[in-house]
């Protein structure tokens, strides 16, 4: 006799994800992913300004895509525990535009650091402020010869 397939709702709360350390609730997850596509939206405006603003650029680059990332896996999540769960389907809909979003507001991001000449490249590796970055920048500049 097999067992029927159980809602999340009938597990025992100690066996299921906590969403709640994600977001305290729907409304904060909508709060978040409003947020987050105000600033993909405002990314876009260092398209062209890249390479007087590339310490600005990576910054924002990096916690747009934490904050993108965050949005989707509530939404991700959510969706794993129940397929069936429509509200939970609607959720990662609407993570999945806006990750769709902001790769397509990003695309310009890393083109336009292939761009900057190897020295300036070389400065920035050295450049403390750009600590966070150093091994994206080392790939940069290890590619760019091959780009």
């Amino acid at each position: 006799m097999s067992e029927r397939i159980r809602k999340h709702s009938e597990i025992d709360p100690r066996y299921t994800w906590r969403f709640e350390d994600l977001y305290p609730d729907v409304a904060a997850w909508e709060a978040a992913l409003r947020q987050a596509e105000e600033e993909v939206d405002a990314f876009r405006a260092l398209e062209g300004k890249l390479a007087s603003r590339p310490k600005e650029a990576l910054d924002s680059y990096y916690r747009i895509s934490q904050a993108v990332e965050k949005v989707f896996m509530y939404a991700l999540l959510r969706r794993r525990c129940d397929n069936g769960d429509e509200e939970a389907q609607a959720l990662f809909s609407r993570a999945m535009m806006l990750s769709v979003k902001a790769q397509t507001a990003a695309s310009f991001a890393m083109p336009e650091l292939l761009e900057l000449p190897e020295t300036r490249l070389a400065e920035m590796i050295q450049d403390p402020a750009f600590g966070d970055y150093d091994r994206v920048l080392r790939d940069l500049l290890r590619q760019k010869a091959h780009t």
